[in-house]
């Protein structure tokens, strides 16, 4: 849809000449791209669908990727790059190590004999660079690196790419043992194991010696020669290696020296010497274990032989006649000259199993058994055992009782169990019901047989006693079969008669209505021939004979207080189950809810007189329900399914509605209300309403009906229409967005609105919504997805303690919660900023996200900001919004929810959850001591506009809906079209007292519930302009503004305008106790700090003095000068480093992730400083002094503080991505705009090569300089500044480009400053007055390139503390030249 953003007075004319003339063509927009500060341009688009395809193909390598590149001793960097947004992971492992495959690579686990050195992964966007610092290797080494992709489909690389390295060689240092290292350990007898491990790779070398013996030398221990026992092996880095020694003497004593060197070689200084005394020698042989040996399993040809003995080592057997000769431990252990012999290897204290086999039936036989350990010592002598073999089985198995039997049966398939009682094999055939019975040969043959097909065969071999099940499936659903089973034994014996099992079909079950229902509330019977069990769902599911939460068993009659689809089926033991029977049971429209228990009406006779409040509130366990609609006729309240995912809203569409009631009018105050019993929180709830144009009809009902329409807007405005689900204007939070991808799949948001093919344009739209028939969009019925109101308990989270700070203070900053922390940078702040400040990382998973947000406290403290601005967190329509390409609603300013805090910001994206995040971040920013203030939309809605010039088709998701000549401001004249001064399609009626109260409701809810300290109003004339009979003109007294400013003292909060809107400007006109976004101030800052000579003008037509000295003509009466903001850039525009970069906006231009965007103003007062990357840094440091130094509150925008670039486009509010991310890299590197992204290099490289962006250090210092300083921050104009030409004395004219100023501050027991400011071309020399007496004056500002350098041992960065014995001072007047297009401040100290 189109986006229509007009934002000066010149454009308000032709608004005014539309309205009043009535040309009906000009179709007013629908979407908001986002409320500005500044003018935009007019872009309309069109509609699209697109097709999506599922990618199948993984991503590839972007040319000259993957690389390694700064090898060094001990690491090097990986840079990757790849054509679509995916994964990207990699493993180092050792030279000619065995190669992974791209699993074992994103596994990031060692693999068969690899041990991986190094791993890694990283979410990765399409074509740019992300890289891998890789640490902790050894030098001089060879290593392999093995890279893979996955992009976002799953879709991986089909092998990994490998790449060689070596590291280079300059490392001296010999590497060092691992704590606890080297150790020995399985002493034994004659060996003993040793242990190492060490923090390179390497070898490590042993030698052994006598105890006592001379101490040896690392080079002797290397050499390895002259020794009892010595030896080396290859190690990994801070990888345990064992080397095991034997061959030694028992019960002695031995040194044994250790010492390591790593690959280059770096041998250590000395070894390290370990004592070891072997154990004494093992004389004695096993003992068998208690028991042991045994017999068992004893059949007629076989037994098994048990054994257990004390150690490990291993036992003999011999089988000989009943009766023969004793034999001897030798003789047993030879194995030779016996009926049977063996033997085996046995753990100490583990029973092992010796299957002998191959004997005579019913025969007897001595058996002899022999232990020895593992010394080797043997047994003195064996131990015998007398076995009988059994007599030949001739008789085959039986079936144990209860087999073989039919389990889990379905109409298509069941579970044959069988169980017999000896070990050996069952077969089975499935036959048609009927068929000739087969012989046990044909059972066991499975295949068809004579004339008849057998369906299904198997077989499976048994364990005696142990129960089998034959899953078999494939049945038709139509038809019985008869089952015939047999079994037989190892030998083998085989049943002589097949088993049988016949499976019928149980009959289908009928229902019938009791005598005791009621018109409202009908009781069914249902019943089944012959018996058996029935169960039954009322949800629309399919029944399987299986009760759990949705299914259940009748055995009563059941109560039908809904209209449901009854579906029920009947079940009989070892039958199938019947067919699935199907009933619809429909009631009355607003009849379908339960008449007892939970969910049910409470005193529905009070509800015409109730008075409880609007939104849906608990009351002890019970719910109220209230929405205002004046001119409605009826509302339908809807309750949905109550929330069970822990970690998301997915009930809520998908899904009709489960109870519906009709709510009852107060026809005192026009609000509809109902109240119903022990409602479960986390519940969704609607409503849909009927009125004037579409009245009610019986003959509704949902799924897309047109029963009782009439026309979609009367002659009165009205725009009712019962398909389209209305969410609660006064809900905590709203399910999710109008157009989630997941709750409209293959839908769009045309559902929403309104016309049909009646009109002159074709309203019709075919989707599955719609069963993909074309269908008058007035029609669809949007209840499976349109977002729902939540009923949820009150938070009790809390917001921590309100830092209460006086608005003269703020020093504020604007950002976007999801910008603010999205970037994968803010994981890694506390790093970038080592050495600069103490702050937190921002975990990956809370990146763009309020929890996420709260992690930046630490870092905004330390730049000297103590109030965050956040662009609008109400709920707005974000799901959608694409990350590979601009489009979506980036910025925010089309709200949906003025209670709900949006839940796409959101970690924890479960009902509830946005509530309690949004207040655990204000805690995080509280407890730092700084406030939030938050942008708000009242001046429109999201609903938008009409769609086109029939006038006839719109968005109904809520106002609208509700009522919509209540909400909205329409042309009196011709009440189908809207009066609107926003550019955003409608205007919120705020002179009627309903939207009084719901503004006034979400100020107070969000500082009462959510600890919000201050709001700034976007387009804020809107809420003072007063109907006067053909217009709404402003007003400055109107109600709402006066009302809304006696809510600053009540409670402690702040309320700033952005003062203008279409049709009027109204900066310094508001009421008494409002603050106001200073577009003077902007504008004038920007010119003259480009040359233009704006200096100096009347009150009534301030210029550059004017507005640095506070506006004085307009805020004197207004409070004082702290209730202008002063602001230079914000969101909307140019950042601070695309002022001094471009001459033109590049919006349609530049490529994502920057844009393109449409829009934008060509009025930017811009100038690309002659492409000069020095004059730029040094123009925004002249940007930061003069803001901090001027009367008023400053506000900066996120980003500007380290030099964000948005590549040219000023109006990014449909960019979700890189380009309106803060990238915290910017900041530990001296070139800020040439770190990886793609941005434009608009700021070169500063002079300082420290790794510090010497901006952000500026814009640190002179933040924290404002913040500390009582002079710069007053309440009203009693500090004077003093304006003067260079020389201090000379009166300024307008058109002078060099401004000398004095402050002031002593008079308030601060310092007084020189601010010179010289916007020439060339130097101009300026006077430094004689300080005060025991003063001096000292430079502490100096924003010219110069003094960007380092000099000496000091980096200056442009500024001195005061207190810096380095610092520039004089004691006496003095002549300074300040260089061209630059600004000095002196503080005055004492000497």
């Amino acid at each position: 849809m189109g986006a229509f953003m007009l934002k000066r007075k010149d454009n308000f004319l032709l608004f005014v000449f539309i309205i009043f003339t009535l040309i009906i063509t000009i179709l007013l927009i629908t979407f908001y791209t986002g409320c500005s500060s500044e003018p935009v341009t007019v872009t309309t688009t069109k509609p699209t669908t697109t097709t999506i395809k599922q990618d199948k193909t993984p991503p590839q390598w972007s040319d000259t990727y993957p690389k390694v590149e700064s090898i060094s001793a001990s690491s090097f960097t990986l840079k990757i790059k790849i054509n679509e947004a995916g994964i990207v992971y990699y493993i180092v492992i050792n030279n000619n190590a065995t190669p992974p495959t791209s699993q074992q690579v994103k596994d990031q686990k060692n693999y068969g004999t690899v041990t991986i050195i190094s791993e890694d992964f990283v979410s990765i966007a399409k074509e740019v660079e992300a890289s891998f610092v890789v640490t902790g290797l050894s030098a001089n080494t060879d290593y392999d690196v093995y890279v893979v992709a996955e992009d976002s489909q799953s879709n991986i690389m089909s092998s990994p790419t490998k790449i060689d390295i070596k590291t280079t060689g300059s490392d001296s240092t010999p590497p060092d043992w691992i704590s606890g290292y080297p150790q020995t350990a399985n002493i034994g007898s004659t060996s003993f194991d040793l242990k190492v491990k060490i923090n390179e790779s390497g070898k490590v070398y042993y030698a052994v010696v006598s105890d006592g013996s001379a101490a040896l030398t690392s080079a002797q221990v290397k050499s390895g020669t002259g020794f009892i026992k010595a030896g080396n092996s290859d190690v990994i880095a801070n990888t345990e290696a064992t080397l095991s020694i034997t061959g030694l003497n028992s019960n002695t004593s031995y040194d044994v020296y250790v010492v390591a060197e790593d690959n280059v070689p770096n041998l250590m200084a000395s070894p390290t010497k370990l004592d070891v005394t072997t154990l004494l020698s093992d004389t004695t042989p096993p003992n068998w274990e208690s028991g042991y040996p045994q017999t068992a399993n004893i059949g007629s040809t076989s037994f098994d032989l048990k054994v257990k003995i004390n150690e490990s080592g291993k036992v003999y057997y011999a089988v000989v006649s009943d009766g023969s000769a004793a034999l001897t431990s030798a003789q047993v252990k030879s194995g030779t000259g016996f009926i049977k012999a063996g033997n085996s290897d046995v753990i100490a204290n583990t029973e092992a199993t010796l299957s002998i086999t191959g004997l005579n039936s019913n025969t007897s036989y001595d058996v002899y058994v022999v232990a020895e350990d593992n010394v080797p010592n043997l047994m003195a002598s064996p131990t015998k055992l007398d076995v009988t073999t059994a007599a030949t089985d001739t008789t085959p198995p039986n079936w144990v009782a209860g087999y073989p039997a039919f389990d889990n049966i379905t109409r298509t398939s069941l579970t044959f169990k069988v169980e017999i009682d000896e070990s050996g094999k069952v077969y089975y055939i499935v036959v048609d019901k009927g068929s000739t019975a087969p012989t046990s040969a044909q059972v066991k043959a499975g295949v068809n047989y004579g004339s008849v097909t057998v369906r299904a065969s198997g077989n499976t071999t048994i364990s005696a006693n142990t129960e089998y099940s034959f899953n078999i499936s494939g049945l038709e659903e139509t038809k019985e079969y008869d089952i015939y089973a047999v079994a037989e034994d190892n030998v083998p014996n085989i049943m002589a008669t097949p088993a049988q099992k016949t499976l019928n079909i149980t009959p289908d079950p009928e229902w019938g209505l009791d005598s005791t229902s009621r018109t409202t509330a009908q009781k069914i019977t249902l019943t089944v021939t012959g018996g058996g069990n029935i169960t039954y769902t009322t949800n629309g599911s399919d029944p399987d004979g299986i009760p759990d939460a949705n299914e259940f068993t009748y055995s009563s009659a059941i109560t039908i207080s809904s209209s449901i689809t009854l579906k029920y089926i009947a079940i009989k033991t070892g039958c199938k189950p019947s067919s699935i029977k199907s009933e619809n049971f429909p009631l009355a429209i607003g009849e379908h809810y339960p008449r007892s228990g939970d969910f049910s009406k409470v005193n529905e006779s009070g509800w015409a007189t109730a008075t409880w409040p609007l939104a849906a509130n608990y009351n002890g366990s019970d719910v109220e329900f209230a929405v205002y609609s004046k001119n409605a006729t009826k509302v339908l309240l809807e309750i949905y399914d109550t929330e069970t995912s822990p970690t998301s809203t997915e009930n809520a569409y998908g899904k009709d509605a489960r109870y519906e009631y009709w709510m009852v009018k107060n026809s005192s105050d026009n609000i509809w209300r109902a109240k119903l019993s022990n409602v479960p929180p986390k519940t969704y709830y609607a409503f849909r309403v009927w009125g004037p144009n579409w009245t009610f009809d019986t003959n509704w009902k949902r799924g897309n009906s047109e029963a009782g329409f009439i026309t979609d807007c009367d002659t009165n405005g009205n725009r009712f229409n019962p398909n389209k689900v209305l969410f609660d204007p006064y809900t905590k939070e709203i399910s999710h967005d109008r157009n989630n991808p997941t709750a409209l799949g293959s839908d769009n948001g045309a559902i929403y609105g309104t016309g049909g093919s009646d009109t002159s344009s074709d309203h019709v739209y075919s989707g599955p919504a719609t069963g993909g028939v074309s269908m008058n969009r007035r029609n669809i019925d949007t209840g499976k997805y349109a977002p729902k109101a939540i009923i949820l308990q009150d938070d009790t989270t809390s917001f921590g303690t309100k830092p209460a700070i006086p608005q003269k203070d703020a020093i504020i900053y604007e950002a976007h919660v999801r910008g603010l922390t999205m970037h994968e940078s803010s994981s890694n702040l506390a790093t970038i900023l080592s050495g600069i400040a103490t702050v937190d990382s921002v975990p990956a998973a809370y990146r763009g996200t309020y929890k996420g947000a709260g992690y930046m406290a630490k870092y905004l403290k330390a730049l000297g900001i103590n109030t965050i601005e956040l662009l609008p967190v109400h709920e707005t329509d974000n799901d959608h919004n694409p990350s590979d390409q601009s489009g979506g609603n980036y910025w925010g300013y089309m709200t949906y929810g003025y209670f709900a805090p949006d839940r796409r910001y959101s970690y924890d994206k479960s009902p509830g959850g946005p509530t309690k995040e949004f207040k655990e971040m204000v805690k995080a920013f509280h407890d730092e001591g700084i406030e939030v203030y938050l942008d708000v939309v009242f001046n429109h809605s999201g609903e938008g506009g009409i769609w086109d010039a029939t006038t006839r088709c719109a968005e109904l998701t809520f106002f609208r809906g509700l009522d919509n000549s209540e909400y909205y401001c329409l042309v009196p004249g011709d009440k189908k079209y809207y009066w609107e001064t926003t550019g955003c399609g409608n205007n919120l009626r705020c002179d009627n007292p309903p939207v009084q109260n719901l503004v006034k409701d979400s100020l107070k809810y969000w500082i009462e519930k959510m600890g919000v300290d201050g709001y700034r109003f976007d387009l804020a004339p809107v809420l003072g302009r007063v109907f006067g009979g053909t217009n709404w003109d402003f007003s400055s007294s109107a109600s709402l503004l006066t009302d809304i400013a006696a809510m600053t003292d009540t409670y402690n909060v702040e309320m700033i305008a952005e003062a203008w809107d279409l049709g009027t400007y109204q900066v310094g006109s508001f009421p008494n106790k409002w603050g106001e976004w200073n577009g003077r101030y902007r504008d004038q800052v920007r010119r003259f700090l480009k040359g233009d000579g704006n200096t100096t003008g009347p009150d009534s037509d301030p210029k550059f003095v004017q507005v640095f000295n506070g506006d004085w003509g307009y805020f004197n009466d207004q409070g004082g000068p702290h209730k202008s903001v002063n602001f230079i850039c914000a969101h909307d525009g140019f950042t601070l480093t695309d002022l001094v970069s471009y001459n033109n906006k590049n919006n349609s231009s530049v490529i994502w992730p920057f844009g393109p965007s449409d829009g934008g103003s060509d009025s930017n007062d811009s100038w690309n400083s002659d492409l000069n990357q020095e004059l730029r840094r040094q123009r925004i440091r002249n940007f930061f002094t003069v803001q901090m130094f001027s009367r008023g509150v400053p506000m900066i925008v996120y980003g500007d503080e380290f030099g964000r670039t948005q590549n040219g486009n000023n109006n990014p509010y449909n960019v979700d991505g890189l380009g309106t991310y803060n990238n915290y890299n910017m900041i530990n590197t001296d070139s800020p705009n040439a770190v990886s992204g793609g941005y434009h290099n608009n700021l070169g490289t500063d002079s300082n090569a420290d790794n510090k962006n010497a901006l952000f250090l500026f814009a640190k210092y002179v933040m924290n300089l404002r913040k500390n300083s009582v002079a710069l921050r007053q309440s009203d104009y009693s500090v004077t500044y003093t304006f003067k030409k260079e020389d201090g004395v000379t009166d300024l004219s307008n058109g002078d480009r060099y401004v000398w100023i004095r402050i002031d501050g002593s008079s308030k027991g601060d310092s007084d400053y020189l601010v010179f400011i010289n916007m020439w071309t060339s130097l101009v020399n300026y006077t430094v007055p004689a300080p005060d007496s025991g003063k001096k004056w000292v430079r502490i500002i100096d924003t010219a390139s110069w003094a960007e350098y380092n000099v000496g041992a000091s980096a200056y960065n442009n500024y001195w503390e005061v207190t810096d014995p380095n610092a520039y001072q004089v004691t006496s007047s003095v002549s300074y030249g300040v260089n061209a297009w630059s600004v000095v401040v002196f503080q005055e100290a004492n000497q």
